[in-house]
């Protein structure tokens, strides 16, 4: 018996906050939550609320979810990145907290 899948429950995207206002990675707060969206699009049962659009949502579509979330750089120059799900309508939220370097960083180029 082949299985039946599972509705499609839309999310929305906002752009994550600079939460230290470190002006040289203001490109990450539309940059991550396009990453995030794109990898998490991917995953069943949810699909990107957008048209042509990351941020924002398609006419007549109600999204179930909120994307969003914030980033800080550390001493280290490691970034810190806290993304966020949150229902719609209700209480029901999840976050988690990762650390990494950020792509490039420490390159030199050379003249």
């Amino acid at each position: 018996m082949v299985g039946r899948q599972q509705p499609r429950e839309f999310f929305v995207v906002e752009p994550f906050k600079n939460s230290q206002g470190f002006r040289a990675l203001d490109y990450l707060e539309v940059a991550l939550p396009a990453l995030v969206a794109e990898r998490i699009g991917h995953l069943a049962p949810l699909k990107l609320a957008g048209e042509m659009t990351l941020f924002g949502h398609a006419q007549g579509v109600v999204p179930r979810w909120t994307l969003g979330g914030e980033f800080a750089r550390k001493p280290d120059w490691k970034i810190a990145v806290t993304v966020t799900l949150k229902a719609t309508e209700g209480d029901v939220s999840t976050a988690v907290t990762r650390v990494g370097a950020v792509p490039g960083a420490g390159v030199r180029v050379l003249p």
